[in-house]
């Protein structure tokens, strides 16, 4: 059984200019990494947000396929009974092709839903140059960990290899980062690269080529974040903290989580489980001058243009691939453990050379600092890049300059026409239109765990006043002017 897709074409390739240091590519290819499952999102969602859960189980569940470019090998043998298919192995699946003596850019691209990837080339050095859109300088792996949303480009060297030549690129999930079973799963995607020049007629022979010996499970983390030299603000005027964490039962049998109140799991930042008023989205709240629900979702502001620094916890839960929207962040502090206000004020932060991205893998029972710079107003969606983490409320927002959001407004006072119109005809009252009704105790009406910081459940809006611990403050210059972004903005 196959499954294939059509990917976007290459970029253009790198200019000598963008990294001296490093020749330029001769050859670029993006490589579209995802996971597969045999069930559609929305039925994995709605089972984990029942009683039922999913298989019986809350967590993030274990897909069926690892695809490269869309496509897969699935062993037939572990298919439903009474499904009919034809098995296809190594031969069936496409192959790409690049000239001897080439730089080739792999553009490694996650948009997976769940598993961290590792990505290797037998026998070939992958040199590391981009990160999420952050230029790095050239370092050699073996294997690269791509995490859910991450983007890598990696240069491979073909130089020394004949026409005719090839060798596997291997995609491996990380199993280790599965808290479900994966009965049916090949970990590992092989796609064959072949040496050859435009118009050569090759026999579709099968490599043998070896694999490295790194390992393939183990820690759910990324690319060590010392890789490139770039410059951070020393200080922040504000410092704030997401903390993530859960409520209620891994399992349908779970019963120290039903004990929570709730017959389903919740993920939690501050406390908070998002609920999705799709037809009411926040940002056409601040835009009409009202208060958000702090009830509803996590939320840090920013009033002015300023630097931030927002420290992640994870608490109690597996590791998260947390995603920004809107504005990519500086990695300037980890560690194992927790931190508080008093710590935070006194830790020794990395400006001189941080990792700039927007998507960071965070195991559990760590913390990170990340800093950036707020100059973009809008409402920007942080979350887990899992989509069953999402779905079951690991959700939150940076709101960055509420004020200038309201200037949104037509002379009326109202959200301008068009705007307007896109959610006018559903009802504001019902949270994630299209799910299964879902009846819960709200979050703030259970027991907490003591966490290092709870958001207010009144206004943050009506008074510049934070509602996030304030650690230090520095003046920091305006950059330019910038127009509004939403994260959280749409209808769905």
């Amino acid at each position: 059984m196959k499954n294939q897709q059509v990917c976007p074409p290459s970029p253009r390739p790198l200019l000598d200019s963008t990294f001296p240091d490093f020749p330029s590519s001769s050859a670029s290819q993006i490589i579209f990494i995802n996971d597969w499952y045999h069930d559609t999102t929305d039925t994995i969602v709605n089972s984990l947000l029942s009683s039922q859960g999913y298989n019986s189980s809350f967590v993030a569940p274990s897909p069926q396929s690892g695809l490269v470019n869309g496509a897969a090998i699935y062993n037939c043998r572990f298919a439903e009974p009474g499904l009919t298919g034809e098995q296809k192995a190594q031969r069936d699946m496409p192959e790409l092709r690049f000239p001897p003596d080439a730089r080739v850019r792999l553009r490694f691209v996650n948009a997976g839903a769940h598993p961290v990837n590792w990505v290797s080339v037998d026998e070939h050095e992958l040199y590391i140059i981009e990160a999420d859109n952050t230029p790095t300088l050239p370092v050699p792996v073996h294997r690269i960990s791509v995490n859910v949303a991450h983007r890598y480009s990696g240069v491979l060297l073909t130089s020394g290899r004949r026409i005719g030549d090839s060798f596997y690129l291997r995609a491996q999930i990380n199993t280790a980062c599965f808290g479900a079973g994966f009965p049916d799963l090949d970990p590992q995607t092989p796609l064959i690269f072949r040496i050859a020049d435009e118009g050569h007629r090759l026999a579709k022979t099968l490599p043998r080529s070896r694999d490295w010996n790194d390992p393939t499970t183990g820690n759910c983390t990324d690319l060590d974040e010392t890789v490139v030299v770039q410059h951070a603000p020393p200080q922040a005027e504000q410092i704030s903290v997401f903390n993530s964490s859960r409520i209620g039962p891994l399992t349908t049998t779970d019963e120290a989580g039903l004990s929570d109140g709730i017959s389903f799991l919740e993920w939690t930042l501050n406390n908070i489980t998002y609920e999705n008023f799709a037809y009411t989205p926040l940002l056409h709240q601040i835009v009409r001058g009202e208060d958000p629900n702090t009830g509803r979702i996590a939320l840090i502001t920013a009033w002015n243009v300023e630097t931030v620094d927002i420290v992640i916890q994870n608490l109690n839960g597996p590791e998260h691939p947390f995603h920004l929207h809107g504005k990519p962040f500086w990695i300037m502090a980890r560690s194992q453990g927790s931190v508080g206000p008093e710590t935070i004020a006194s830790l020794d932060l990395n400006t001189y050379n941080p990792l700039l991205r927007d998507t960071l893998g965070l195991p559990s029972g760590e913390w990170v600092l990340i800093g950036l710079v707020a100059d973009v107003p809008g409402v920007h969606a942080f979350h887990c890049h899992i989509v069953f983490h999402q779905a079951q409320g690991l959700f939150g927002a940076l709101m960055i300059q509420p004020d200038v959001i309201r200037k949104l407004q037509d002379p009326g006072g109202e959200l301008p026409g068009a705007l307007a119109l896109l959610c006018a005809q559903g009802n504001p009252n019902v949270i994630d239109p299209g799910r299964r009704g879902r009846l819960r105790k709200r979050l703030f009406d259970l027991p907490h765990l003591d966490l290092l910081h709870r958001h207010s459940k009144t206004s943050t809006t009506t008074s510049p006043q934070p509602t996030h611990t304030v650690v230090h403050a520095q003046q920091h210059d305006k950059l330019h002017d910038a127009t509004i972004r939403s994260g959280v903005g749409e209808c769905s």
